[in-house]
């Protein structure tokens, strides 16, 4: 979960990360593959426990990136997003994450272009690639192929 690019512990404790000794930096992409528990009191949460079989193109979902708390999550355009040093963070948020409370307009919590504009992105079916923020699709819908933050995206699993 350490991003080797990171010097500073991350000292913010945004979503519970902070850490004393640790960078941090490399986060999972929560809504999508991290989700484990039911939330009392919300309905069922429709992406838990991601199965393999329930991923549409596992060459093109990103599971894991580089992520922090970032200062302009409201700018359109991802590759602008500017890292709050010291709040590397060990998940992100995705558009889908804002059925249960809002919380990706909530929490600033983002991917992060840190490698000279580019964000390292591990996928679903295990490769690694360095590529731009925006090419993560978070101004597409969940069904569109460019949506690389989706695990089902063109719509071909429910």
């Amino acid at each position: 979960m350490n991003c080797p690019a990171l010097t500073q512990a991350a000292s913010k404790a945004n979503g519970g990360q902070a850490n004393s000794t640790q960078p941090l930096g490399i986060g999972m992409n929560s809504f999508e593959y991290g989700w484990t528990a039911q939330t009392p009191g919300l309905p069922p949460h429709p992406y838990s426990h991601a199965k393999e079989n329930q991923v549409a193109e596992p060459g093109q979902s990103v599971t894991f990136a580089d992520a922090a708390l970032v200062s302009n999550p409201r700018d359109p355009d991802a590759d602008n997003w500017k890292e709050v040093p010291a709040t590397a963070s060990i998940y992100f948020r995705v558009p889908s994450d804002s059925q249960n409370g809002n919380e990706y307009v909530l929490d600033p919590t983002r991917t992060i272009g840190r490698h000279a504009g580019r964000v390292n992105a591990c996928f679903f079916d295990g490769h690694v690639a360095a590529i731009k923020n925006s090419a993560m699709g978070y101004n597409y819908q969940r069904t569109d192929e460019l949506a690389l933050w989706a695990r089902n995206h063109n719509g071909l699993i429910p």
